[in-house]
């Protein structure tokens, strides 16, 4: 061995030393009045910054200390590097109105025994998603989850009687946080059906959820028309409008023939709606009127045909239909239309409704 090996070998050993040492140190029992002082610090910092919106928020107290109890159990369990998971937790308690303050959170851990846990689970089925979300992002706020706290990880999973897909989806969710990646969302397989919607739309960033969202068509479902031939609509069993002085019509320009049903699991090409449409055959005016679905005024010197047609999904995703009204041309009535999206197997329906309603027909004008 020469000299430079042996200078490698002993900068090996000084390492290895000062680990040992850094080690010795985070073994030794901490005064009291330090440990106070941490965790009176990591509590001021979770009010500052309080994880709230949380779907926990509505529990029960009772429940509220069961989540966070356990969850401090199992941030314990792997001793090294606890006071970036206190805080974390910490955030939590506050921001779901528990309150509790760090070195109350660090206590209810200490009680908390894994016997229990088999209760807790018959509590918490309501809010197993989340519960396993937050063990998830607890277990690997450090640089990597221990294999002890895993394995308690799965005991609770099984004990909450999830099976391998939501495991799945469920840690995903939680990488997604902890890199503050949206885009791992789409790594989870299409699942078998509607699963996911609206579960975790806490932990979904609502921007990435509108990108997600894929405008395929709109048809209009009813139109009112009007017509000048009193006579003609009077046998036809036409309405009269006395304010507006016009005789008018309900019409169905599109007639749906088939659909996706509303939330179901779809894939790129898939017909989710096929329809007959009337369209403009020619402009010169024929002796007959209207076949079943034909919509135009009846004024018009238009004769109209009927096509079939289909609206495909162009990627996959979850289909949502959202029905809209416009003012059309007679007073006091409006016209129905049906928009077509493919979205994320995220999305939840009532927000997507209201981000169309809010924003997408905005876009539009």
């Amino acid at each position: 061995m020469n000299l430079t090996d042996l200078q490698v070998e002993l900068r090996s050993i000084e390492n290895q030393i000062a680990r040992l040492h850094l080690e010795i140190e985070k073994m030794k029992p901490r005064p009291e009045d330090e440990k106070k002082a941490d965790f009176e610090t990591i509590t001021k910092l979770a009010k500052q910054n309080m994880i709230s919106n949380l779907r926990i928020s509505s529990a029960s107290e009772t429940v509220c200390k069961q989540f966070v109890s356990s969850l401090s159990y199992l941030l314990l369990t792997g001793e090294n590097d606890i006071y970036e998971r206190l805080l974390y937790l910490c955030r939590i308690s506050q921001g779901c109105g528990l309150g509790w303050s760090a070195e109350e959170i660090y206590k209810a851990g200490l009680e908390f025994e894994f016997k229990d846990m088999k209760e807790l689970c018959t509590d918490l089925q309501e809010y197993r998603y989340f519960y396993l979300v937050e063990a998830f992002i607890i277990a690997n706020l450090s640089e990597e989850a221990s294999a002890e706290v895993l394995a308690v990880i799965a005991d609770i999973a099984k004990l909450m009687e999830c099976d391998k897909e939501e495991i799945q989806v469920i840690g995903q969710v939680a990488r997604s946080l902890l890199l503050n990646n949206a885009e791992l969302l789409k790594q989870i397989p299409a699942p078998s059906r509607n699963r996911w919607c609206g579960k975790f739309i806490e932990y979904v960033p609502e921007e990435w959820l509108e990108e997600q969202r894929i405008y395929c068509n709109t048809i209009c479902i009813d139109r009112y028309v009007s017509s000048v031939d009193k006579s003609f609509c009077a046998s036809k069993g036409m309405k009269f409008d006395d304010n507006a002085r016009v005789w008018y019509e309900e019409k169905h320009p599109c007639v749906i023939k088939k659909r996706v049903p509303a939330g179901s699991v779809v894939k790129k090409g898939d017909t989710l709606l096929t329809y007959y449409e009337e369209v403009i055959k020619s402009e010169k005016v024929t002796g007959s009127l209207f076949s079943p679905f034909m919509a135009s005024a009846i004024s018009s010197d238009a004769t109209m045909d009927v096509e079939k047609k289909s609206i495909i999904a162009p990627c996959d995703g979850i289909v949502f239909y959202v029905n809209d009204y416009k003012k059309g041309k007679i007073l006091d009535k409006v016209d129905k239309y049906m928009a077509v999206f493919v979205v994320s197997f995220f999305d939840d329906y009532d927000c997507f409704c209201n981000w169309y309603h809010k924003s997408y027909t905005d876009k539009k004008k």
